[in-house]
């Protein structure tokens, strides 16, 4: 029969005896095709096992199934065949009857026979071919929940490896089940391999449960609970991180199905003393919080490390037994990984998921086909690719602008300073000074001499005050608890405002070199990241003896790998700080002293859940090989630092936050003050008092020029009654209007006395009115208000000067709030600002003082006020100004003001003669794109125009300056950079 079969009629219009031999046709072909499927099934077991599964694999037939295995195994059971090839065929063709039958539990339990008694590659191939169908996911699950309900004291029919050990176990189990369980616990000190360990605690829990079966006294079922408790906590610890994901669902399982039934053994021996005793007001915390957690985390752990290890249905097993099944797993288990992780398509879960455990595999050597340089860079890039990043992303982090690397992307082994701009770079910061009567702000910072390294420039300064950075907290942290061994780590800070800044680059690069330098291993920042021996890198810059003190912690005496993660960190101590205040000139100065910088170390543990968490339980020895670290690195910090400057920088941007602290300070005190200042009136009143008791006021009365009259007559001895009444009427007039005229003069004068002494000169004619009525009228209230307000509008004016000096700089007056980094672990880089009040050494030699306001604005387009002098010594500029200028101003005292008139052309310069210059020469010289070509011919011999040399004019927009320079349009030369004048008023 070659053709198919084709019914053109419809099936009800056929007849009774139509039906019945379609039927029978029917049957014979099915018969027919289960001959030949049949057939080919039993051809099958004669080729290789990879085609012999894709052939069954394909028959949908249990039937016939059934008949072959039927066929081959005769009388005999399948584990009695020989050879184990051929038995690992009948067993798989028995878990694909299963799966046809839908018992995918017994169909997963047949395969895992194959696997034990024929683990070679072409049936760990098989196998996985199997595993990778949906529906056996759909049912692990939900199998494994299952199993965790049940406990068994038996165990199962796998063939035992005879050691001695073992076998006086088994003799002792039968008997007396104490004396078996203290022998698994001694047997766990004897053995060296973990499985054997972790396995031999949880036979010795099978069997305290028993003997809490057995009794019912509740001291002693309360015991075993509490051993057995004991027991699976540390297999849990222990399988979690170091045993293949196979052999941690083995032991989860047990581990979480004794803590639940011991506990449901404790429940109900406890209710039933309740009963006995009629007490039923005690309460018992039969399940603690920690409890709690590990048997969520046991719980959680089987499923999820269910979907990278399908095959879980490993036996109750003795140790010795359960090694075999843990290599054999672990060959399957790799395969299955590597082969899923280099699938495109078909996979059930995310491609991260297997390449991460590949990685882990490799990482804890329970995968060797595979390289560990690969496996880490296929693990890293899915890892990335998860969250839309790109190894450049880490590249970038790794790669700070201001730290210098090899062209491979290694720290040389040669100390080179800090990629700082030259012009504004400096060493150390040593105070901040406030002038109250001009509103002055000025730093004093130590500058570089030729032989030193600068340590931070105007950018960070501007970006500290900007920001409002002053504490810092910094931490590189596991990424994720669900992957133990993630090739990265997450970096976290706070507060917020690090985001993006050389500040936070500087915090990430000191911790990172403290971690390399203490493991003693150095990261390479170019994908693929690649991994050396420090000592062959950046260790060289360091002499012989600074290395020995280094040493990494695996390299030194009395070294514990195993339990010994510590944690070490960069603290900054107390800074001393010292202030001055200047009565004379109403200056306020705080100067600095150096921050003592040191490194600590804590003892860490993982938590129930993963999670790196300070080991408070034991005592943490300086003596330890950490602890001598730690102690070298903080004796040795500074000299460290001279060869690696990016722990020094750490001081001073510490110190430029502590500046911010001083000048938001000094800003909320004098605003404080300025809304609370009083002026007493005592000392107006006697400063009155004493005015009024000097002068005679007013003299032009009819009193005061009867007397004088008088007193002219009578020096003339002349009758008053002598004079004619015209004549005594015009003296009369010529003296008051003298008086006046006196009084006038001395009322101007006490006016000016008073607006000068009590600051009111802008209401002079006010003031004046005031006077005369208190002279006169004894009205001093009015003139008492007035001065008050005038001193204390004087006082607000003068300090509001320093206000708005400190609002033009831009300074985030924010105060800090309490930052954390949302419970993560407090041991981590700490950068905390810790005052105490002291005496500081001043020394001024090569230092800088620079006007913060002119600072703070360095690049904008117009800098206010000239305003550096060098404390050392130097050339005097034409404005009078010390050598190494900050920057000038574009009108200053000598300047007339440009008020759109014609002024006469300046000669050019060939030289900046300040800091907005230098950056604007800097951007021509490096061939900014705006710069034009003029259309001038070059008269110069030196710049011959058909050499290709032509007249270039370049602006530079930030500075306003201006500059014209020759440029060979052939070779790219430039030369004869001449500033035409000076930037202009914005």
């Amino acid at each position: 029969m070659t053709g198919g079969l084709h019914i053109v009629n419809r099936y009800e219009n056929l007849t009774s005896e139509s039906t019945l031999k379609i039927v029978e046709l029917s049957k014979k072909f099915d018969l027919h095709m289960n001959g030949i499927l049949y057939n080919q099934a039993k051809a099958a077991t004669y080729l290789s096992i990879e085609e012999f599964v894709k052939i069954i694999e394909q028959i949908n037939n249990s039937t016939i199934l059934k008949q072959l295995l039927n066929a081959c195994l005769g009388i005999q059971k399948i584990s009695e065949i020989t050879p184990v090839r051929y038995r690992s065929m009948m067993y798989i063709i028995d878990a694909q009857i299963s799966k046809l039958e839908n018992n995918i539990s017994q169909s997963l339990s047949k395969l895992h026979e194959a696997l034990l008694c024929c683990p070679i590659d072409d049936v760990m191939t098989s196998i996985v071919y199997f595993l990778k169908k949906f529906e056996f996911h759909e049912t692990i699950i939900q199998t494994l929940i299952d199993d965790v309900r049940s406990i068994k004291i038996h165990f199962d029919q796998t063939r035992s490896i005879d050691l001695i050990n073992s076998i006086m176990i088994i003799k002792q189990m039968k008997n007396d089940h104490m004396k078996a369980a203290l022998s698994y616990i001694d047997l766990s000190m004897a053995v060296k391999d973990l499985t054997c360990i972790i396995s031999n605690f949880l036979l010795a829990g099978l069997h305290f449960y028993e003997l809490m079966k057995q009794t019912s006294e509740p001291s002693k079922i309360y015991a075993y609970r509490n051993i057995i408790i004991e027991l699976t906590i540390e297999a849990f610890y222990l399988s979690r991180r170091y045993l293949p994901l196979h052999m941690q669902i083995y032991m989860f399982k047990i581990a979480f199905s004794l803590v639940i039934k011991s506990t449901q053994l404790l429940q109900v021996q406890m209710k039933s003393k309740q009963q006995s005793s009629n007490d039923q007001s005690s309460t018992h915390l039969l399940i603690t919080k920690q409890h709690k957690i590990i048997l969520t985390e046991l719980l959680k752990d089987i499923i999820l490390l269910t979907r990278m290890s399908p095959l879980s249905q490993v036996p109750l097993s003795r140790s010795y037994d359960l090694l075999y099944i843990e290599v054999v797993g672990q060959e399957l288990l790799s395969m299955f990984l590597i082969n899923s992780a280099n699938s495109e398509s078909g996979t059930l879960y995310k491609s991260y998921l297997y390449q991460y455990y590949v990685f882990e595999g490799v990482w804890h050597q329970w995968i060797r086909n595979e390289t560990f340089d690969s496996a880490r860079f296929n693990c890293m890039q899915s890892l990335l690719s998860r969250e839309s990043w790109t190894m450049i992303d880490v590249q970038n982090l790794l790669n700070w602008s201001r730290l210098r690397r090899t062209i491979d992307g290694w720290l040389p082994s040669e100390t080179y300073p800090l990629n700082l701009d030259r012009q504004t770079q400096f060493k150390k910061v040593n105070c901040i000074s406030f002038n109250i009567n001009t509103g002055e702000i000025k730093f004093l910072f130590q500058v570089v001499q030729s032989k030193d390294y600068g340590l931070f420039d105007v950018d960070d300064i501007q970006e500290v005050l900007k920001k409002g950075i002053t504490s810092s907290l910094f931490t590189l942290d596991q990424p994720n608890i669900e992957f133990q061994s993630h090739p990265f780590q997450e970096m976290r800070y706070a507060p917020k405002s690090l985001s993006n800044t050389n500040f936070l680059s500087t915090l990430l690069h000191a911790d990172y070199l403290l971690k390399m330098i203490s493991t003693g291993v150095e990261i390479c920042s170019e994908p693929p990241f690649q991994m050396r021996d420090a000592s062959d890198g950046f260790m060289k810059r360091l002499p012989e003896w600074l290395q020995e003190q280094l040493k990494p912690i695996d390299q030194r005496k009395d070294c514990v790998i195993m339990n010994s993660v510590h944690r070490f960190w960069i603290e900054a101590g107390e800074i001393t700080y010292e202030h001055e205040f200047d009565e004379n000139n109403n200056i306020i100065t705080y100067y600095l002293g150096d921050v003592p910088m040191c490194v600590k170390k804590q003892l860490m543990q993982y938590d129930e859940q993963g999670n790196l968490i300070d080991d408070l339980s034991k005592t943490d020895e300086d003596h330890s090989p950490e602890g001598e670290f730690a102690q070298a690195f903080t004796c040795y910090y500074d000299e460290i630092g001279s060869y690696f400057p990016e722990l020094l920088r750490l001081k001073e941007l510490l110190k430029l936050g502590v500046l911010l602290l001083f000048i938001r300070s000094t800003f909320h005190n004098i605003q404080k003050y300025i809304n609370n200042i009083t002026i007493d009136v005592d000392p107006i009143d006697d400063y009155l008092q004493r005015l009024r008791n000097q002068i005679n006021y007013p003299r032009a009365t009819s009193y005061e020029v009867d007397h004088i009259v008088n007193s002219l007559l009578s020096e003339k001895d002349i009758s008053y009654s002598d004079v004619p009444y015209r004549q005594m009427n015009e003296l009369k007039t010529k003296i008051r209007s003298q008086l006046i005229e006196v009084d006038e003069d001395n009322l101007s004068q006490i006016t000016e006395a008073i607006c000068e002494a009590c600051h009111c000169s802008y209401k002079k004619f006010m003031v004046k009115g005031l006077i005369s009525n208190w002279l006169q009228y004894n009205q001093k209230l009015e003139l008492v208000s007035c001065i008050t307000d005038s001193l204390k509008t004087y006082k607000q004016e003068q300090y509001l000067k320093v206000l708005e000096t400190i609002v033009c700089m831009g300074v985030n007056l924010d105060k800090d709030t309490q930052f954390n980094l949302n419970n993560s672990p407090t041991n981590c880089v700490s950068l905390e600002i810790n005052l105490k009040a002291g005496t500081v050494e001043k020394n001024n030699q090569q230092t800088v003082e620079i006007d913060a306001g002119n600072m703070m604005n360095i690049t904008g387009k117009q800098q206010q006020g000239t305003s550096v002098s060098n404390r050392s010594g130097g050339t005097s500029n034409r404005n009078g100004n010390q050598g190494g200028n900050i920057g000038g101003s574009a009108n200053g005292p000598c300047d007339p003001p440009d008020n759109g008139s014609s002024r006469q052309r300046e000669p050019k310069r060939t030289e900046p003669a300040n800091l907005n210059e230098q950056i604007a020469l800097k951007a021509a010289k490096a061939g900014d794109p705006t710069a034009k070509i003029l259309p001038i011919e070059l008269t110069d011999s030196n710049y011959p125009s058909t050499s290709g040399w032509v007249k270039m004019q370049y602006f530079h927009e930030d500075t306003g300056i201006n500059i014209h320079y020759v440029k060979n349009t052939k070779t790219g030369e430039e030369a004869d950079f001449k500033f035409k004048n000076k930037p202009k008023d914005k």
